[in-house]
This record gives C-alpha cells, structure tokens and sequence, in this order.
C-alpha cells in the first residue's frame, strides 16, 4: 500500500488532465478504504461523514502502539459535544490505560470482553441515573461519535455493553465494574469502549447489503 500511494502522489503532481485526474483519485482513494482512513485525507481526498460511517467497522484485535495523549484527548472532547436531553449531560467517563486495570476490566462479561485487555484504552461511560429518565439514550450517543471520532483519526474501536449483562451467574457486569472502579451508587454503566490502533483490517460496508427494505416513506 505504501509503495501504491508514493506512485500515485509522484503521478498526481504530474497529470494535466483534470477529468482523468478526478476519476482516478476517486478510484484510489476507493482502493485504499480498505486501509487506514487517515490514507484519506494525505491524498487530498474529502473525508465526509458517509466515508467515516461506510469504513467504521468494529475492531477486536489492535497493535501495541500507544494512543498519543493528544489524540486521545481530542477524541474524548469531541465525545462531550454530544447532545444530551435538555443538555443535562448526565453521562461520566472513566478512562482506564492502566494495563493491570485493563487486565481486570476485560472479565466483565467473560470471553465478550475479553478484547479489552488487548486495548490501549478503554472509556466506560456511565450516567447518574437520578439526573435523567434517558441516560441510557444519552450515553449511547455519546459512546457512539466517541467511535466515529476514534474512527477519523485511524483509530479501531469496539463496544462492549455492560448495562442489562452478567460477569457470571449472580454478578451484573455493571456491578462488578463499579467495584472496581469505584463507580458510586446511584449511576448507570452503560457500555465500555475498548480503543487502539487497530491489528485487523475490515472491508467498508457494501452498499448492495444494506436493508434499504427498512426505509419506509410517508408510512410505514
């Protein structure tokens, strides 16, 4: 991929011929989808919001690399504009990088978590249930442009649901990760989301599969 995109940037500063031009940039940066978004923008390509939505794929496998602070941090800002009923933002994020607490994170709901331990970080989001009668709806827009966010700037993500889940017969998810991260009564874990630069590479959603059948005009 590397060597593929050298030639195309050499080529491009070369081509005269504008229509060419945007039918093959369109055609690489197509080829290219299948990698890492961030491919995008460096080839001067437009990074809309139906890119991010069509190549966000969840990731369960990622490398060792370590989110750089900043990154993190721009995506966990972007993640507090999200709206909320009546702008209460009743939501909490606990970020966990700590690889021991990780570790422990990641038996929250036995093998469906077990990919935590092999993130880079990890951002439960939780609610104070008392502020709010759809906290569960606020925390889930919220986990979800933290993943589009993450997605942007060449990150995997996965969601692990917590709230409504068991660890083991007897003990909730929710419960077993409050303990452990001292969550107080009175708060709502919703989900956990898993981050890192990611170790597999998934095909963008096709088209043709989509249900459009699910689009209903007018009525149903």
């Amino acid at each position: 991929m590397e060597n593929l995109k050298l030639v195309y940037l050499s080529w491009k500063g070369t081509c005269t011929n504008a229509g060419f031009l945007k039918a093959a940039t369109n055609r690489f940066l197509h080829i290219i989808s299948y990698g890492s978004i961030s491919d995008k923008t460096e080839l001067g390509g437009v990074l809309n919001m139906y890119d991010i939505l069509r190549s966000r794929r969840s990731i369960r496998k990622f490398t060792d690399k370590n989110i750089e602070e900043a990154v993190l941090e721009e995506i966990l800002k972007g993640a507090l504009m999200s709206p909320s009923s009546r702008s209460i933002r009743p939501w909490e994020l606990v970020v966990v990088r700590d690889k021991d607490t990780l570790s422990s994170l990641s038996h929250c709901r036995g093998a469906q978590s077990a990919l935590i331990g092999g993130a880079d970080t990890a951002v439960v989001i939780a609610a104070d249930t008392t502020l709010s009668d759809v906290w569960v709806e606020d925390t889930s827009i919220l986990a979800v442009i933290l993943q589009l966010e993450a997605h942007a700037k060449g990150l995997g993500s996965c969601w692990v649901q917590i709230r409504n889940r068991n660890k083991e017969e007897g003990v909730t998810a929710e419960d077993y990760i409050k303990e452990l991260l001292k969550i107080p009564e009175g708060y709502g874990v919703e989900c956990v989301i898993a981050l890192g630069y990611p170790a597999e590479a998934k095909a963008p959603h096709e088209e043709e599969k989509l249900p459009i059948t699910k689009i209903r005009r007018e009525q149903f």
